[in-house]
C-alpha cells in the first residue's frame, strides 16, 4: 500500500496524470477484493488513504477533480453492485455500505471508518471543489447521481446541491422536492441537513409546498411512525426557523394532540450513536 501511494505521489508531481489514474485504480481495486461480511477497519489502510489525500490529492485537485470523480464514482458503483449481489436474499436488500456512513459531510456519527469511506470522502471534496469552480460540470453530475440506484450517490447529490452557490434557497428546496421524497430513509439526514439550511431562506410558496410533503407518506406501511416522523420534521424546521408560523402550527396541532411526546435532540439521525 506505501509503495503504491507513493507511486501516485510521484506520478502526480511529475504530472503524468495518466499513469497517476492507473496507480490510483491498482489501489482503489483493493476495496472491493473483500466481500461486505468480511469488511472491518483497517487502520493502516486508512492512515495512507488519507495521507495520499492530504499530500497529493487535495493540493491538485485543480489538475485531477474531473478524472478522479470519474474514477471514484467507477469504484462507488462497482463496490455497490458487488455489495447487492452478495447481501441480496429472500425480500430484502440493505445496502451495508450506505448504512455504514452516518453523514457525507464530516461529522462525529462517522465513528468507524470503513474502507469505503476513503472514496465517499473523495468524492465528496471533488464535488465540494467543482462546485465553487465549475457550476454546469457539477450539475451534470447531480443528474447523473439522482437517477442512480446506489443510495449514497444520491446522498452526495443533496450533500453538493446544498453547497452549491449558484442556486437559490427556492432552486434548491424545488429540486429536492421534485427528486426526493421527505421522509426516504437512505438519505434521511441529507434530507433533514438540506432542508434546515434553505428552509429559513426560501420563500412562503416553497414553504409552503414542504409541508405538505412531510405529511404525504411514502408507502402504505408508514402509518406506524407517520405522526412521529411529522413531528421530528416540525420540531427540527421550527429549530432552523422559531419565526416560521407555517411549522409553528403544525407543531402546535401535533403536540396538541401528542402532549407526552418531546422533541428529539438530533432528529436528522435515524440512530444518534452518544
Amino acid at each position: 500500500m506505501k509503495v503504491t501511494t507513493e507511486s501516485g505521489r510521484y506520478c502526480i508531481k511529475v504530472e503524468e496524470l495518466q499513469s497517476f489514474l492507473k496507480v490510483y485504480d491498482t489501489i482503489t481495486a483493493r476495496l472491493i477484493w473483500f466481500l461486505p461480511d468480511s469488511e472491518h477497519r483497517d487502520d493502516s489502510w486508512n492512515w495512507h488513504m488519507k495521507k495520499f489525500w492530504e499530500d497529493s490529492l487535495q493540493p491538485n485537485l485543480p489538475k485531477i477533480a474531473h478524472m478522479l470523480l470519474e474514477r471514484v464514482t467507477m469504484r462507488l458503483e462497482e463496490y455497490h453492485a458487488m455489495v447487492m449481489a452478495w447481501e441480496k436474499g429472500g425480500d430484502r436488500i440493505v445496502d451495508s455500505a450506505s448504512l455504514y456512513r452516518a453523514a457525507i459531510e464530516p461529522h462525529e456519527q462517522n465513528k468507524h471508518f470503513h474502507r469505503i469511506d476513503s472514496l465517499i470522502d473523495t468524492a465528496r471534496d471533488c464535488l465540494e471543489w467543482l462546485a465553487i469552480n465549475d457550476p454546469m460540470t457539477v450539475s451534470n453530475w447531480c443528474n447523473h447521481f439522482i437517477h442512480s440506484d446506489l443510495p449514497l450517490l444520491r446522498r452526495l447529490a443533496i450533500h453538493i446541491t446544498n453547497a452549491r452557490q449558484d442556486l437559490s434557497a427556492d432552486d434548491k428546496m424545488a429540486w429536492l422536492l421534485e427528486h426526493f421524497h421527505v421522509n426516504e430513509y437512505p438519505a434521511h439526514h441529507e434530507i433533514f441537513r438540506m432542508a434546515a439550511c434553505v428552509y429559513p431562506q426560501a420563500s412562503s410558496q416553497q414553504r409552503k409546498k414542504l409541508i405538505p410533503a412531510i405529511y404525504r407518506r411514502f408507502s402504505s406501511d408508514d402509518h406506524l411512525s407517520f405522526p412521529v416522523e411529522s413531528f421530528n420534521w416540525f420540531s427540527w424546521l421550527h429549530k432552523a426557523d422559531p419565526s416560521c408560523n407555517l411549522v409553528k402550527k403544525e407543531f402546535d396541532n401535533i403536540k396538541a394532540q401528542n402532549p407526552e411526546w418531546k422533541p428529539r435532540e438530533h432528529p436528522d439521525f435515524t440512530i444518534y450513536c452518544q
